[in-house]
């Protein structure tokens, strides 16, 4: 093994090397260019583990700038830490802008650079539904938490299959079809909630 590797292999295990400081393996290159300002890393497990959070930290960057999955209808939190059990999240600006999570590394949207610029809240990830238990979302709406615009055009259009031939302008395969169009948009994000809810529960019937 070389030397970087039995220091990254120490780190691993007991957190710490006398080998070696990880920084000394950045020396020639921080020599020549100087300490960058800032730091992108892809998704890799290696660049995301507390290792390079300490790195990072020794060199006193200010930022670590990352990509978020890319997973179409998800959002995801970003938690700070200097362990591989992080205990805050993070801040960035592409947080939420009102709201008691304001600046907080949450709802950050999918395939999206990211910048934590500091250490946030106090919140430690959501922990792995054990074996058997399936994790219910629960969506709870206040009163005004959203508004539903109509857009223009003809209202509510409705077809009736009551002719020979049965053309089905709305392709559903139905007598009675109709086709609105609108849109909705949220009015007040603390009005909203997101509950989730675990059950273990299998019903067994017979």
């Amino acid at each position: 093994m070389r030397l970087s590797e039995h220091v990254a292999e120490d780190y691993r295990t007991i957190g710490l090397s006398l080998k070696q400081h990880p920084c000394a393996f950045f020396r020639r290159a921080l020599q020549k260019y100087g300490v960058p300002t800032r730091v992108y890393f892809d998704n890799g497990a290696v660049y995301r583990s507390h290792h390079v959070a300490h790195i990072v930290a020794c060199l006193g960057i200010d930022g670590i700038t990352f990509t978020t999955p890319n997973i179409a209808g998800f959002t995801f939190n970003a938690y700070v830490g200097s362990t591989t059990s992080p205990t805050n999240l993070g801040l960035s600006t592409s947080g939420p802008t009102s709201g008691p999570m304001t600046g907080q590394a949450v709802q950050l949207p999918a395939n999206t650079s990211i910048t934590i610029t500091a250490v946030g809240l106090a919140q430690v990830p959501p922990a792995a539904p054990a074996t058997g238990v399936t994790v219910y979302p629960v969506f709870v709406f206040g009163e005004d938490a959203f508004g539903v615009i109509e857009l223009e055009g003809e209202g509510v259009e409705w077809s009736y299959l009551d002719k020979a031939e049965k053309a089905d302008p709305q392709n559903q395969l139905r007598m009675v079809a109709w086709k609105t169009w609108t849109g909705a948009m949220i009015l007040n994000s603390q009005f909203l909630a997101r509950i989730e809810c675990a059950s273990a529960f299998s019903p067994a019937f017979g």
